[in-house]
């Protein structure tokens, strides 16, 4: 077997080494601490709300993205970690969002995945349509057509839509009836608006990002060309968001740990210079 093609730069984990042990330390909260105490609750599905559900499910996905900004960050790839920080801030607002009017709007997030799920699996079992080449996940999303078509009749009925759900569409991407900054207001978090705004700009960014990345004068591309700086601020933003949703996870299942909660929000406490806000944070 031939060398790995990614390696840990070593070089930037020891430039910020103090940012990388915040992160560490966030991680081993959250796989160390609270995952053990979540699986020693013993909870079986159906004993779930659909809140605890939904929470569970993106707690763990928002542990897999929070790895997958300080693997970028280690490797000095900071615009594909500041897309991930985006998405991480877009699922703590929501989840935020609904945590404070539980009974209301977790019904309309369940029903709107709902309406996902169905017009995902129509294209799955369309035979012109094979976005994976894995029969057999194929044939297993198959197999939960009847359960899904049992959601989205149910989310066809919240919704009130016709019997042809020919007014699904308008309802496929926008579950709140409200845009991204409308609900980081409503949910408290003003501040997220502008670094939100910010880490859009590597995903959208064109041709002004040319001489960014590509050095005409030896045409030589660099993908780490003058990123290095921001690696700090990504990874405090991506700290800062983790850490509202694993907050969530220990106030919902009550599992106490509030020291080890404070112990690192008092650590990333001390990094506040690198907080990147638009206004004050609330």
């Amino acid at each position: 077997m031939g060398p790995m093609c990614i390696t840990l730069n070593q070089q930037l984990h020891k430039k910020y080494k103090d940012f990388f042990e915040l992160a560490d330390e966030c991680f081993e909260l959250s796989n160390n601490v609270v995952i053990p105490a979540l699986e020693a609750l013993k909870l079986k599905q159906d004993q779930l709300s659909k809140y605890q559900i939904i929470l569970g499910v993106n707690f763990y996905k928002a542990q897999n993205s929070f790895l997958s900004i300080m693997y970028l960050c280690n490797e000095g790839l900071v615009g594909d970690a500041e897309s991930l920080v985006r998405k991480l801030i877009e699922l703590t607002v929501t989840l935020k969002y609904i945590s404070q009017d539980i009974d209301d709007r977790i019904e309309k997030y369940w029903h709107h995945a709902a309406l996902i799920d169905y017009d995902w699996w129509k294209k799955l079992v369309n035979k012109n349509f094979r976005p994976v080449s894995n029969d057999k996940f194929v044939k297993k999303y198959k197999k939960l057509g009847p359960d899904i078509e049992k959601a989205y009749n149910e989310a066809k009925k919240f919704y009130g839509l016709d019997k042809n759900g020919e007014e699904t569409g308008k309802f496929l991407h926008n579950w709140s009836g409200l845009g991204f900054e409308k609900m980081a207001v409503k949910c408290g978090m003003p501040a997220e608006i502008i670094p939100y705004k910010l880490h859009c700009i590597p995903i959208h960014a064109s041709v002004k990002d040319i001489p960014e990345y590509f050095n005409f004068q030896n045409f030589s591309f660099d993908p780490n060309i003058s990123r290095e700086d921001d690696i700090p601020v990504t990874i405090i933003q991506a700290v800062r968001m983790y850490l509202l949703i694993v907050e969530l996870v220990i106030d919902e299942f009550n599992l106490g740990l509030i020291d080890s909660l404070s112990d690192v929000r008092q650590h990333l406490e001390s990094f506040k210079d690198f907080i990147l806000s638009g206004v004050q944070d609330s």
